[in-house]
């Protein structure tokens, strides 16, 4: 049997099939079965003369350095002349470092994570740093009742979803069979009615009164919307637009982070083009900079982060006060908000 050291990066390069085993050169005892379809980590060993064989488990649910710390404590038990136990209890992450390892495993952008690491701290902080097994307990089925009986439908909705994917990832990394409290309360009916989309399309009649208020906004806030309007991009991908990404020359706008992964170009219509040139005046291809931010300000916008992309309709026509929002604007605005979404245009 070759003795190797064993690591990740063996593990991943290595194309042997054929059921072999390589024994690690930093633990004796400890080895790896490279068969066709798994790497099955081993002890290998002899206790009072007899042979002494155990599985730990199959990377790369379980890693190397997990397998070996793993197979330190058998082989500990074996040099003692005592018998290790056959079945070895796993160290289980906490519900934090679990919500990380998920995160990371499925690739989800660093502000979805954030999101879902705001609403655990806020709503299931108390489990943060116990073991995931813990989830198990009446307890925690108790907060999820109270939680989906006195929260809103939506924010019931994205706990639910966000908790059903955390458990089914578990489950499967981990060996568990947890069950989501919510799955339980919505076959008993305790679940609240999904929330229902509202109407997201301005109509035509609210246009004036749309454009009214957008031309007493200031020029970098109107030529955030507008080319929001034009582009049918959203508005972090309009917000994130760089120089480099835009070519006056050729007439293209390249997005090249959006939401589901696949870049995209637009042609540059005269409209966009108006204030594109205006917003690269003095900037060359290679500036870093962003094209509607301030410096120590993630964004400049006159209204919310979340309202962005509405519109305001009222007696007077619009907002009076709009020129002189900031983020907080809600009392000082003698508005109704309505929600607006910019399909992409038919560009010519």
């Amino acid at each position: 049997m070759p003795i190797v050291l064993i690591t990740e990066a063996l593990l991943q390069k290595s194309t042997v099939r054929d059921a072999r085993i390589l024994r690690d050169r930093m633990l004796s005892g400890f080895c790896v079965r490279m068969n066709a379809r798994t790497r099955t980590f081993r002890v290998a060993t002899s206790v009072a003369g007899q042979q002494f064989r155990l599985t730990l488990g199959h990377w790369p649910l379980i890693s190397v350095d997990e397998a070996r710390a793993q197979a330190m404590q058998v082989l500990r038990e074996c040099r003692a002349g005592r018998l290790p136990a056959r079945e070895i209890k796993k160290k289980l992450p906490t519900l934090a470092e679990a919500l990380v390892a998920y995160c990371s495993a499925k690739g989800i952008k660093a502000s979805s994570s954030k999101r879902y690491d705001s609403l655990m701290r806020t709503h299931f902080g108390q489990w943060l740093g116990r073991p995931v097994d813990d989830l198990q307990d009446g307890a925690f089925s108790e907060h999820c009742s109270d939680f989906a009986q006195s929260k809103g439908a939506a924010l019931v909705e994205v706990a639910r979803g966000l908790w059903g994917a955390l458990i089914k990832y578990l489950n499967a990394v981990h060996g568990l069979e947890l069950d989501s409290p919510f799955a339980k309360l919505a076959a008993v009916g305790l679940m609240p009615e999904r929330a229902q989309p509202r109407a997201r399309v301005l109509q035509e009649r609210d246009l004036p009164a749309w454009r009214a208020a957008l031309d007493k906004l200031g020029e970098r806030q109107r030529d955030f919307l507008l080319l929001t309007l034009y582009t049918g991009l959203r508005r972090n991908e309009c917000r994130e637009l760089q120089r480099q990404q835009i070519d006056l020359a050729k007439g293209v706008l390249s997005v090249l982070e959006t939401k589901n992964g696949k870049p995209h170009s637009l042609p540059i219509t005269p409209m966009m083009a108006e204030i594109l040139q205006r917003r690269c005046d003095g900037l060359e291809p290679g500036d870093e900079h962003r094209r509607f931010r301030q410096p120590g300000r993630p964004c400049v916008m006159p209204w919310p982060a979340m309202t962005c992309r509405r519109t305001c309709s009222g007696d007077n026509g619009g907002c009076s006060s709009a020129p002189s929002c900031r983020p907080r604007p809600a009392a000082s605005c003698n508005m109704t908000w309505r929600p607006l979404t910019f399909h992409r245009p038919t560009l010519c």
